[in-house]
C-alpha cells in the first residue's frame, strides 16, 4: 500500500503515518522516494498493540 492507502487503513493523517514510517514506529519500506506498507505487517502490528518499534525482521521488502 502506498501513503495514502495505509492513512486510510489506520484511520490517521498522512504526514503522522511517514513520521512513525521514518521513526520506525510502523513496518515500512521505501520504493524511491515513497514508502510503501505491507496490510499484513500492519495489521500484525496494530493486533500486538502498535506501540513498540517495528523491528528490522518486521519491515517491508520493496523491489525484491
Amino acid at each position: 500500500m502506498d501513503v495514502q492507502e495505509a492513512a486510510a487503513f489506520l484511520g490517521i493523517n498522512q504526514e503522522v503515518l511517514r513520521r512513525w514510517a521514518r521513526d520506525g514506529r510502523v513496518p515500512a519500506g521505501k520504493l524511491g522516494r515513497e514508502w510503501r506498507f505491507s496490510r499484513r505487517l500492519l495489521v500484525a502490528h496494530v493486533e500486538a498493540g502498535g506501540s513498540q518499534p517495528a523491528t528490522s525482521a518486521a519491515r517491508v521488502r520493496v523491489g525484491a
